[in-house]
């Protein structure tokens, strides 16, 4: 086993385990591996440099690194990768969602989380109605990653509701 976890094997793990936390925050949201990672990829540097620093020194390093560039840095990080929310307007990015419709994949209760696919994905997606499995609905707001929406009548409900009023 020593061979495997040799002093020049080291740095190479850590290496590889910030390519690792690299590889989730790309594919997460939220701006926190990416901290982990930096403060693995220093590890690397630090066990290259100085392969005969104890495991328990390299936890602790990895551990204050890791807190430190998430204190320091997270705000800088989140100003440079979420750019300005006040430059996304009504008129912005929730148009491509307002106003368009969607098929209902689950069915919704009143105030029950169902799902709807818009544009190829599967969404959750809320009501204040009933909504049945493959009903057609109307997306009338967006809250982060979910949907309210509301069903919109065929051709024969709306004639009725039409001739009824």
């Amino acid at each position: 086993m020593n061979e495997f976890w040799g002093p020049d094997k080291v740095a190479w793990s850590w290496l590889f385990s910030a390519v690792v936390l690299f590889i989730i925050e790309a594919t997460t949201p939220g701006l926190i591996a990416i901290f982990f990672g930096l403060a693995a990829l220093v590890m690397a540097l630090v066990v290259a440099l100085w392969p005969s620093i104890p495991g328990a020194w390299q936890s602790v390093l990895f551990a204050g690194l890791s807190v430190a560039f998430l204190v320091l840095l997270r705000r800088l990080f989140k100003k440079i990768f979420t750019g300005k929310r006040s430059a996304v307007t009504a008129s912005g990015l929730d148009d491509d969602f307002i106003g368009h419709t969607a098929v209902v994949e689950t069915a919704i209760k009143h105030h029950v989380p169902g799902r709807v696919e818009f544009n190829g994905t599967s969404w959750i997606a809320t009501s204040s109605q009933d909504i049945p499995s493959g009903a057609i609905v109307e997306i009338i707001a967006k809250d982060n990653l979910t949907l309210m929406v509301r069903q919109i009548l065929n051709n024969e409900e709306n004639k009725e509701k039409t001739c009824q009023e």
